[in-house]
């Protein structure tokens, strides 16, 4: 039998070193990453999921109106039935929703305006106006027996003997005239009417003064 000699054997050895050092090679880079590109040591974190603040608005019939949730703000329109504020946060962040103005010839309230934001968009701030109304009244002197009724159209006021002032139990909206008048005069007293006549603006009327002698 013929034996392959020990020459042989040692060329047949050396020809399969570089196959064996090109695999072990292969292998330590695959398992450092390959190419030496670092892995994922130097990736970036993705942003915060990310959440709006709003909700639902009732009454809301002329224009004016500003929302603010800290320097954030929303001017609704008339009509409108919902809000958003433009910039979205972060779960976990407060919020404090305000009147920052009022709406021409209305009052808007605020309910569930404040709390924190969780996993989801907020939606639950509730926005409700009214219109906006006034008392009508002022002063009286010199009123010592009874008998005497005011009147501002058809609403009208009885007060008793001593009183100092008056008020109109019916408000009014914004740009309402008002009247007043005497249409009873109180036992053995003549009342006389100032300031009676005018229109309502933005605040309660209180200078209509009546004088009773």
């Amino acid at each position: 039998m013929r034996r392959r000699s020990d020459t042989g054997l040692w060329r047949d050895c050396h020809r399969r070193a570089p196959t064996i050092s090109m695999l072990v090679l292969a292998i330590g880079l695959a398992a450092c990453g390959g190419g030496g590109s670092g892995g994922n040591a130097n990736s970036t974190p993705p942003p915060p999921n990310t959440y709006t603040i709003g909700g639902g608005i009732s009454g809301l019939s002329t224009q004016g109106l500003v929302l603010a949730n800290g320097t954030d703000t929303v001017s609704p329109s008339p009509g409108t039935l919902s809000f958003v504020f433009a910039t979205a946060v972060a779960a976990g962040t407060p919020y404090a929703v305000t009147i920052q103005l009022q709406p021409d010839g209305l009052t808007c309230t605020v309910n569930d305006g404040s709390g924190t934001v969780g996993s989801a968009n907020v939606t639950s701030v509730s926005v409700a106006c009214v219109t906006t109304t006034f008392t009508v009244g002022g002063t009286i002197s010199g009123l010592t027996a009874s008998g005497l009724v005011l009147a501002n159209g058809s609403d009208t006021v009885s007060p008793a003997s001593g009183s100092t002032t008056f008020t109109f139990p019916t408000a009014v909206p914004a740009d309402t005239a008002f009247n007043v008048t005497v249409t009873t005069q109180p036992t053995g007293l003549t009342c006389t009417v100032s300031n009676g006549n005018g229109v309502v603006l933005t605040s309660s009327v209180d200078n209509v003064a009546v004088s009773c002698q």
